[in-house]
């Protein structure tokens, strides 16, 4: 199913989505990669994540939601 159908398909809000595409995007980076700090880095660098006070806790950007998840939470 592609990501457009498959947005569709789960009716959510254009926040929902954003929150939805960091995790894709993520996904991409290699987010089940064992190299979790490089992972971070480059999700950082990209505005995805941010650093929200504990070190295995991450803060998503969205659109002004925030979704907090534990790297292994992440992973595909």
């Amino acid at each position: 199913m592609s990501g457009e159908i498959e947005r569709a398909a789960t009716g959510l809000d254009a926040q929902h989505l954003s929150v939805l595409d960091a995790l894709a995007e993520g996904r991409r980076l290699g987010l089940a990669s064992r190299n979790q700090d490089k992972i971070r880095r480059k999700l950082r660098e990209r505005g995805l994540i941010a650093y929200c006070g504990n070190p295995k806790r991450w803060q998503i950007s969205g659109d002004g939601l925030a979704v907090r998840a534990t790297m292994k939470e992440l992973q595909p």
